[in-house]
């Protein structure tokens, strides 16, 4: 059975071609910018913040009573910079380098570094220093951001107008900075060319930050640098003399180490008397020239007074 459709009588060729059905498919999103599901890509952090956050949450992980379990550093601040946070071991004493850190016990007595109140004021303590640094590096990226859009040759800024009706309003200008880039146009009177330069004067130096900015230590430390060398705990063994003190030899070494056998004794270098002799000569006869010199100078002086 031929069903009848508007087209099946139709002079028109094109009319006489059924349409396809097409599967309804949903629609695509057409921009990424409303895709909520793409990660949002973070600049990497510095130096000074993965340090202050690792020191963060080493210090809330930690007891306290942990030992380090390479052992700590004994160099008492000689060969490594003093630690920041805690430079002194409050039991026993102990003078702790920056290879000590705060949330692992002492290397020597193996008691806790922090109270549970000094525990608590480092953590307030870094956590503001955290927010600190942060908002001080988001604003030196804006800033950069702004010089770099200033040396692209961004358009002015409109401000609005003002309550009177006024239009926009350019931005004032602000003062050009040191390093900022410069466009020098050129015209070529032979070749009748155009030419663009751009000339940037080069930056001043950064200043140097020194380690004791961040939480130091291990933690401000490159993958570059070598390992520090640790100091090891002094022996626990005491010299002592192994036999007994000789009445005619009091200077014997008792204790048996060889140190005053090590001893050479150096004899007096040689000096050649008449090397001396010539000396003393030479020092004679310029004293006495110099006597002579002035006494005749006294002479004359007196005799022009006369």
């Amino acid at each position: 059975m031929v069903h009848r459709t508007p087209w099946a009588h139709s002079s028109v060729p094109s009319d006489r071609i059924k349409p396809h059905s097409r599967p309804s498919t949903p629609a695509k999103n057409k921009g990424k910018a409303n895709d909520t599901s793409a990660p949002v890509q973070h600049a990497p952090k510095s130096a000074a913040v993965r340090a202050l956050e690792s020191t963060i949450a080493d210090l809330t992980s930690s007891s306290g009573r942990e030992r380090d379990a390479q052992g700590g550093c004994f160099c008492q601040a000689r060969t490594h910079e003093l630690a920041r946070h805690t430079p002194l071991c409050a039991h026993c004493g102990l003078v702790l380098c920056a290879l000590n850190p705060p949330h692992l016990a002492c290397p020597h007595c193996a008691t806790p570094l922090l109270s549970p109140s000094a525990h608590t004021a480092l953590l307030e303590s870094l956590g503001s220093e955290l927010a600190a640094v942060l908002a001080r590096e988001e604003t030196d990226a804006q800033r950069k951001g702004e010089e770099a859009r200033e040396a692209a040759g961004a358009f002015p800024q409109l401000l609005p107008g003002d309550a009177r009706g006024g239009g926009p309003k350019l931005a004032s200008p602000t003062a050009p900075k040191a390093n900022q880039a410069h466009r020098v146009l050129s015209l070529n009177a032979k070749t009748k060319r155009v030419t663009v330069a751009s000339y940037t004067p080069p930056r001043p130096p950064a200043p140097t930050t020194s380690s004791n900015s961040g939480a130091g230590g291990e933690d401000s430390m490159t993958a570059d640098d070598p390992p520090p060398v640790r100091v090891p705990p002094p022996a626990c063994a005491v010299l002592h003399a192994r036999d007994r003190p000789n009445a005619t030899r009091p200077w014997a070494d008792v204790r048996g180490d060889g140190f005053v056998r090590t001893l050479t004794y150096v004899r007096e270098p040689r000096i050649d008397r008449e090397e001396v002799k010539e000396g003393r000569k030479t020092r004679k006869a310029k004293k006495a020239r110099d006597r002579a010199e002035g006494n005749a100078a006294a002479a004359a002086a007196a005799a022009a007074a006369d």
